[in-house]
């Protein structure tokens, strides 16, 4: 595809198709696409005085044809729970097909459910899309909050539509140099959310080997190299860093035409640097140097469509411009119709409230439980429920917790010993914890990253001494009312509230990032290796039972203690379990209770 024929796609709306020349039907788009106003005449096909009996029967036939397809659009539409082809054709890269026309301008997409549309995403969804560009829209905890992201990271959208069996596209870029504690790439199947295929940083091969390295591979003195990521079809070009588009069992029928999401992590975590998260972000409006973890936008490069043969080396290709990152994109809203109906995942209800009551989230099988989840990752998820009959009967209650424990031995930064690059050194190479309201579309309210905890503990140490990684920290609506709870100088503290909202229904979500045992499949005591036993385990509940998890994970098991706090500044420790639910307000009638869902970034 050309750069030219890319402007055109970009100037021609391509939602709605029409008949070839027909001009009536040109006008009408040509004034929709300039803002013009669109005379009554011209859409409902009136006569003229002047025109023919053929011109008339032709206008009706016109008419008929409008409507027809501004009935079959409203039933479309009525449905926002299906992304159809249709569209999806507003971002397509395909150049088989002359781009289509569109006669009416796409309506904002449904506003998300409960109170997790915050000001930010709701004026995202607002504005105008990005067309035939790369990164068109990226998730953040101040941005878009969705799918409980880490507020460390930053998750680049690249939105791949309509592409052929004969389409390869090429990410090429640098590889970031500090501030970043990982990075990945992973193609998804967009009408379903599971992952297809993904690259660690530790695994993309540098464009030139034998002079440059990889620093999240390689611990040496050779200069850092750049990359290139190669994504096709099938992923069976023989390509260097080859992403494939189309699971395996997916037909070859069906490959020929892919809509896929193709998600870039950016870790920005250094316990070295200043403490930056979505919490410290500029405005959208503003440059952002995290975007990309402080490196330039990988460019995004796609094979010219000229004939297709098996030597590689003769293909060319055409450069996609990087969209404006100042600029929202709503771009994002096609993800978002999986997203707005989706039920938040939780542990059964009988763990809320309950102390020690940390299992794992999204059990054994992460590939498959949720939209978009991140295969490097495994979680623990512990839940609190305000809405008990006993704290409904006394409202002036409020939950809080202390969680207690031993931090997993996690990478320093590239540079400073554990270095990422001697992934031995460490038990895991990140670890947080945030918490998230647990509504549709699952934001995030807050992350303690390991960093914040390196730079609360290290320097109360007293000189000589190494911090043993002995943690603690109270999560609460507002640090002023846990009733004497939280201590700053010994405490570090989690909000769990959402933009300022307290939330009824919220849990604290444990993520660890490439943990050894993937690695080596030895065990230790991390997320990775509990969720690896547990598959494993005679017990179907293995994944949920607390007791089981702390039998592996020993001391790296984070105890949590459940307390209310009244207005009168009186805590109460949570010895009897408050966890009725009214009869009315079942979990099983409000949500699903299994522990899939919404999949955690």
């Amino acid at each position: 595809m050309s750069h030219a024929q890319l402007q055109r796609m970009q100037r021609e709306p391509s939602h709605l198709t029409q008949d070839e020349g027909d001009l009536v039907v040109q006008q009408i788009a040509e004034k929709v696409r300039n803002g013009e106003a669109v005379p009554g005449a011209l859409v409902a096909g009136e006569s003229k005085p002047h025109e023919h009996q053929s011109d008339r029967r032709s206008q009706e036939r016109r008419r008929m044809l409008s409507e027809r397809k501004h009935s079959h659009r409203q039933m479309k539409e009525a449905d926002d729970l299906t992304t159809s082809r249709r569209d999806l054709q507003l971002f397509s890269f395909s150049s088989s097909k002359a781009p289509k026309k569109r006669l009416f301008k796409p309506k904002r997409p449904p506003a998300l459910p409960m109170a997790s549309a915050t000001s930010a995403s709701d004026q995202m969804l607002r504005q105008p899309p990005q067309l035939n560009c790369a990164w068109q829209a990226y998730i953040t905890g101040k941005q878009y909050n969705v799918a409980y992201p880490d507020l460390q990271a930053v998750y680049q959208v690249l939105v791949m539509l309509n592409v052929n069996d004969k389409n390869i596209f090429r990410v090429r870029g640098s590889f970031p140099e500090k501030g970043v504690k990982y990075f990945s790439l992973q193609s998804n199947n967009i009408d379903v959310g599971f992952p297809v295929s993904t690259i660690k940083d530790y695994e993309i091969e540098v464009d030139d080997p034998s002079s440059t390295r990889n620093p999240f591979a390689e611990d040496s003195d050779r200069p850092i190299g750049t990359y290139t990521i190669n994504v096709t079809p099938r992923g069976n070009q023989g390509l260097k860093n080859e992403l494939a588009l189309c699971p395996d069992y997916m037909s070859n029928s069906a490959c020929r035409r892919v809509n896929a999401v193709m998600l870039m992590r950016f870790y920005t975590s250094d316990a070295d640097r200043p403490p930056v998260s979505s919490k410290t972000d500029p405005p959208a409006s503003q440059p952002n140097p995290r975007l990309f973890g402080y490196a330039p936008a990988p460019v995004v490069e796609e094979r010219r469509m000229k004939s297709w043969g098996t030597d590689r080396s003769k293909d060319r290709y055409a450069v996609f411009a990087t969209c404006d990152q100042t600029r929202s994109t709503q771009v994002t809203s096609v993800i978002t119709k999986h997203f707005s109906a989706m039920i938040p995942p939780f542990a059964d209800p009988v763990r809320h409230n309950k102390n020690n009551n940390f299992v794992l989230y999204l059990g054994e099988d992460t590939a498959s439980a949720g939209v978009y989840p991140n295969l490097d990752a495994a979680y623990l998820l512990a839940v609190a429920w305000q809405n008990t009959v006993e704290l409904k009967a006394q409202p002036q209650k409020r939950l809080v917790a202390r969680v207690t424990g031993t931090l997993p031995i996690t990478a320093r930064n590239l540079v400073a010993d554990p270095k990422i690059a001697n992934w031995e050194e460490y038990d895991t190479r990140y670890a947080s914890f945030s918490t998230i309201a647990l509504v549709a579309t699952g934001p995030t309210c807050d992350t303690l990253d390991d960093a914040a905890f390196h730079r609360f503990y290290e320097p109360k140490q007293a000189e000589g001494e190494v911090w043993d990684r002995a943690f603690s920290f109270v999560a609460a609506e507002d640090p002023a009312r846990t009733c004497g709870l939280y201590n700053a100088t010994e405490d570090l503290f989690l909000s769990t509230s959402l933009d300022g909202s307290p939330q009824d229904y919220w849990g604290i979500l444990d993520r660890q990032l490439v943990p050894k045992t993937h690695r080596n499949r030895l065990p230790d005591r991390t997320n990775g290796y509990a969720r690896l036993q547990c598959a494993e385990a005679a017990d179907n509940d293995a994944c949920v039972d607390p007791d089981f998890l702390k039998m592996l994970m020993g001391d790296y098991y984070p105890a949590i203690k459940w307390y209310t706090c009244d207005d009168e500044g009186v805590l109460e420790e949570v010895k009897e379990y408050l966890g009725l639910v009214p009869v009315s307000e079942t979990l099983t009638n409000k949500q699903v209770t299994n522990n899939g869902g919404i999949g955690s970034n």
